[in-house]
């Protein structure tokens, strides 16, 4: 698999750049595009992803319908405020198709619309798509990111909250036998073959050897593919495996960990505890997700 189309969507709150800049790192070195993409939510579907938008009435909903209208106004300028000076002091060339030259470029794309169907078509044309843990809304539904990952069948790179752009030279691959798993890695290739080192971390939490086995048998595979592994089994002593693997990560000084997402029920995570759930709410490096 190639990385060659990126989706970047711009909410048009302060952690756009954050965001930009955790696509732009990614880009880079694979001189991809980078699709900016704003969907101006309807006032009336705005309004059902509010809280308490039910009990509003008569002129109170005429006024909030008002206010909400307003509010994608200045979201949708803010987003393209941010875009434009973002390419600009990072001198990337705008343009709609592929060019001779080998950098990366950027567009600018907003629709308005049903919000979910629209992003989950856009994501579904891109290879990547590169998102934030943000704490707003922004009047899109709050299970965007799940359903995202769920259902459009792409990976989904997490940006840090921290405004940092790095090399990805250090890559840390959670490793588990499951299909989730070999979606993530095979979605990483194109930046696991730059990276200058990368880890396969399994961890045991009974005490058995076969994530050594699991790990190794993935570093052999990885050596047709030119990329030289270090296996590493951990056991979690009682610990939360998400809390070894973030433990880990911070030991590798990891610039991105690669996983796979859900590979559990859903509902099963929710309740007790797994490690999509944890990396989903926090993370010190981007993470790159596949379901």
């Amino acid at each position: 698999m190639s990385i060659k189309t990126i989706l970047v969507p711009a909410g048009g709150s302060d952690s756009d750049y954050c965001i930009f800049e955790t696509a732009l790192a990614l880009a880079s070195p694979l001189a991809a595009h980078l699709e900016f993409y704003h969907v101006v939510v309807d006032a009336l579907e705005a309004a059902t992803h509010m809280p308490h938008a039910g009990f509003a009435m008569g002129a109170g909903l005429a006024s909030s319908l008002s206010e909400l209208r307003a509010s994608e106004q200045t979201r949708l300028l803010a987003a393209r405020d941010h875009v434009e000076i973002f390419c600009r002091k990072n001198g990337i060339v705008m343009c709609g198709k592929p060019q001779a030259r080998s950098e990366v470029s950027a567009r600018w794309c907003e629709e308005s619309g049903d919000s979910l169907s629209r992003i989950m078509h856009r994501v579904r044309c891109s290879d990547l798509v590169v998102m934030g843990r943000s704490k707003h809304c922004n009047h899109l539904p709050e299970n965007l990111l799940d359903r995202l990952l769920l259902e459009s069948g792409r990976p989904i790179l997490l940006a840090p909250s921290q405004n940092d752009r790095k090399v990805y030279d250090t890559i840390m691959v959670c490793w588990k036998e499951c299909r989730e798993a070999v979606h993530a890695i095979t979605a990483a290739m194109p930046l696991l073959r730059r990276a200058l080192q990368v880890v396969i971390v399994t961890v045991s939490e009974d005490g058995d050897d076969e994530g050594i086995a699991a790990a190794d048998g993935l570093a052999r595979q990885m050596l047709w593919h030119g990329i030289h592994a270090k296996p590493c089994h951990l056991a979690a002593d009682g610990r939360l495996i998400a809390k070894v693997l973030a433990s880990a990560a911070r030991d590798y000084q990891a610039d991105l960990i690669v996983m796979g997402a859900y590979s559990r029920n859903r509902l099963t995570e929710l309740i007790f505890g797994g490690c999509t759930d944890a990396f989903l709410r926090a993370a010190d490096c981007p993470v790159l997700l596949a379901h």
